[in-house]
């Protein structure tokens, strides 16, 4: 039995997990464009979502799995039944990919137990899992009409495994479908982008941004969706995350030590925080921050602001420095982050050689 994978602990804490989400918001034309595709049997027997981290890609890629695990292309379609004997209420296929929380495919999506759907999770997805996909797609669907394989964070193939994808979409079996999503589709193989329908994930308008924190995190306090639509880039999944990180006290930490109002003994202190390998997350976010916050600084683009006054304390740092020196730091900072990670450096050396250069 093919299973997806389950919501872990740290997926509950940071929100929903995407195959939990029964409302997609912001991402109207994708839907109408495959309802389209749907309604006219042209499905596309692989489809690339491209876009940022965390504006839907996966929410959506569920959402049609379970639109095709639930209803079909009904050629030969037969009735799907619940746990109990009784057929499944057909959903209405006419205006969206809805598929209600209490049908039973929605259920059998969310234990990992629908015997039609196959996910691969985001990390080193090696060639023995791509094979999986080829095993799991040589079956005929068991309770549907298709079978779908959920490939998330697709750029993290190997070479190997994007080969042994490849193969699989040179010559795609019927009633089936594999659904890539990928925030960086420039790292796949273009042979197998080009085998790919693209559906292509534009960042979310703020209304939408908001609307999304609230189904998702009803823990963050609305009056605080500002700074987490700005720290995240309008990525509602990227900002639940960044929450769940404490991001905000973070860069609030930041910009006192490029404001230089920090002593060496902090600075210390700071980068001590950062020693632990456990701590590997918060790490990783220090980069993303410490890069943001320097391009920030470099284009004074500061028309939405994280919190009041932090406008006025970037420009501030701004004319500590010349221009030339921010475009020169930004790049050395980047170099630190990439070679600490890959030659195993001493993070708390790296940052402080870091910021000692302000």
């Amino acid at each position: 039995m093919a299973k997806a994978k389950t919501t872990s602990k740290n997926e509950s804490e940071t929100g929903l997990h995407p195959k939990q989400q029964d409302q997609l918001v912001g991402h109207s034309l994708q839907e109408q464009l495959l309802l389209k595709a749907y309604h006219e049997q042209r499905i596309p027997h692989a489809i690339l979502l491209s876009g940022k981290k965390g504006i839907g890609k996966a929410t959506f890629a569920y959402r049609l799995a379970r639109f095709l695990l639930a209803s079909g292309i009904p050629i030969k379609s037969k009735p799907s039944f619940d746990m109990f004997g009784e057929p499944a209420p057909a959903p209405d296929t006419s205006q969206s990919l809805y598929i209600s929380p209490e049908h039973p495919t929605f259920k059998r999506v969310i234990s990992g137990g629908h015997t039609d759907l196959l996910v691969l999770d985001s990390g080193d997805i090696a060639v023995d899992q791509t094979r999986k996909v080829s095993e799991f797609l040589s079956l005929t669907p068991a309770e549907a009409n298709w079978r779908v394989v959920i490939i998330d964070g697709a750029e993290a193939m190997n070479r190997n495994a994007a080969n042994s994808l490849l193969k699989i979409l040179e010559e795609p079996p019927s009633q089936a479908i594999i659904l890539l999503i990928s925030h960086n589709s420039g790292a796949l193989l273009p042979t197998i982008r080009s085998r790919c329908r693209i559906i292509k994930f534009n960042s979310l308008e703020r209304q939408a941004f908001d609307a999304v924190l609230k189904n998702a995190a009803p823990h963050i306090e609305p009056e605080h969706y500002q700074k987490w639509a700005v720290l995240s880039d309008f990525s509602a999944g990227v900002a639940i995350q960044m929450q769940v990180l404490a991001a905000d006290i973070l860069y609030e930490e930041l910009l006192e030590l490029f404001s230089g109002s920090k002593n060496i003994a902090s600075l210390h202190s700071f980068a001590e925080k950062f020693a632990n390998k456990d701590n590997e997350a918060k790490w990783q976010l220090l980069q993303r921050l410490t890069l943001w916050l320097i391009a920030r600084i470099a284009t004074q683009q500061l028309a939405s602001e994280v919190w009041a006054g932090e406008a006025a304390k970037i420009r501030q740092i701004f004319e500590r420095k010349p221009l030339y020196f921010w475009s020169d730091y930004y790049e050395k900072c980047r170099s630190l982050f990439l070679d600490t990670d890959r030659l195993y450096l001493d993070k708390k050396q790296a940052l402080i050689t870091l910021f000692r250069g302000l």
